[in-house]
């Protein structure tokens, strides 16, 4: 069951918390790689610009973050090259590093624009190296020179792993956001990742910035604490993760979706892919439009 009735304090506690609390009672747990590289550019950013040798570990943590949450895969561009290929996109990060330390109440669309500006220089850097990448015939069948765009999920992860400004816009983040926006939808907030949607996140945040600050010290350095930003992605992403379906290559989705009335209630229609094969179920999920819950009916 999905409890996000008002969304109120302990709402949010209880799944930020749920996240968190894996990373204290599994050890070692993968989650923690988001920790080592937050930490590292945390402790180490005032060094990056200037020792090779910090910018290097730098790197190095960002790829080992990246890989444990599937960044590396087996059709992903970056499991072709070695670690220093993110020390160009590092330099490029470092030069929006002002905005980790803006408090969220005093968040400006000025701030959003040079956000979407150092997206847009890290979207032009790494699709150069995929298409450098793709051009390699010892791994791909011909030249691939179509090649357009660089996921919001990569680009968001890189952002969230360095700087801890932006929620990962990964599968189940955007899950949770389908489930809230169809219990909310006067609250919409779109799953695209783009500058005019990311303000609309940031109102979001700006009106429940007050239970967004539940303290929570990283458990490898309790001086250092989780961003808003990553509360924000844990909260979402939890959300979203139970209601996903399987589809037949592992991957957790929600295809499509409508309202429908059924008995003088409404229920949520979500259309996934079968586990067995390519058609297509339907789920329904009953919305109890006094106290904000879905339950699996």
């Amino acid at each position: 069951m999905i409890d996000v009735n008002d969304l109120d304090k302990t709402t949010f506690e209880k799944y930020i918390s749920s996240f968190y609390k894996q990373l204290l009672t599994q050890q070692p747990h993968r989650y923690k790689s988001w920790e080592y590289c937050y930490k590292y550019f945390s402790d180490k950013h005032e060094y990056i610009a200037s020792d090779d040798k910090v910018l290097d570990t730098a790197a190095l943590n960002l790829a080992f973050y990246l890989a444990s949450w599937g960044m590396y895969r087996g059709s992903s561009f970056l499991l072709q090259t070695d670690y220093t290929v993110h020390k160009p996109a590092i330099t490029i990060i470092m030069k929006a590093y002002n905005l980790k330390h803006i408090n969220i109440n005093e968040w400006q669309c000025t701030n959003t624009s040079q956000l979407f500006n150092t997206v847009k220089e890290l979207e032009a850097y790494y699709l150069k190296v995929k298409k450098q990448v793709k051009s390699n015939k010892e791994f791909y069948d011909k030249e691939n020179n179509e090649e357009k765009s660089i996921s919001d999920t990569l680009l968001t992860k890189i952002l969230l792993g360095t700087l801890g400004i932006t929620p990962a816009y990964d599968r189940y983040f955007k899950n949770g956001l389908n489930l809230y926006n169809m219990i909310y939808p006067e609250k919409k907030i779109p799953t695209i990742f783009n500058e005019k949607n990311f303000n609309n996140l940031i109102k979001f945040c700006k009106t429940y910035s007050e239970y967004l600050k539940m303290n929570l010290p990283l458990s490898i350095d309790n001086k250092i604490h989780y961003p808003l930003m990553k509360k924000l992605d844990m909260f979402f992403w939890n959300i979203g993760l139970p209601w996903a379906i399987p589809d037949n290559r592992g991957n957790y989705f929600i295809e499509g979706k409508e309202i429908i009335n059924a008995s003088n209630n409404q229920y949520i229609k979500i259309y996934t892919a079968s586990a067995n094969d390519d058609c297509f179920e339907k789920k329904y999920f009953k919305i109890n439009q006094k106290k904000y819950q879905i339950n699996n009916t």
